[in-house]
């Protein structure tokens, strides 16, 4: 899937991104699909799941029509974090 990253103005380390396509994100089943990959730390708090990525050191707050609001330290770790949610929303559709 595609998106667009952009790098936030509020701080150094803050990225959103979105989808180049309409997107309905089931918030309960990415959670398992998170936690299938390995990420142990995911906070469901409606309307957002929270994610921290320990490969990356990144965190994103996932939003159920697909944007992200990501904290990393370099935009590598944050296209990383953006590839696996969007190919995990992806699974099953």
């Amino acid at each position: 899937m595609k998106y667009t990253l952009r790098k936030l103005c509020t701080d150094i380390s803050d990225f959103e991104a979105y989808p180049s396509e309409e997107l309905s994100v089931d918030l309960n089943h990415l959670a398992t699909e998170l936690a299938k990959e390995g990420v142990n730390d995911i906070a469901l708090k409606e309307p957002m799941l929270m994610a921290f990525f320990e490969d990356t050191g990144s965190v994103a707050r996932i939003f159920p029509n697909g944007k992200m609001l990501i904290q990393a330290n370099l935009k590598e770790d944050a296209e990383k974090t953006c590839e696996i949610v969007y190919r995990l929303t992806s699974i099953g559709k």
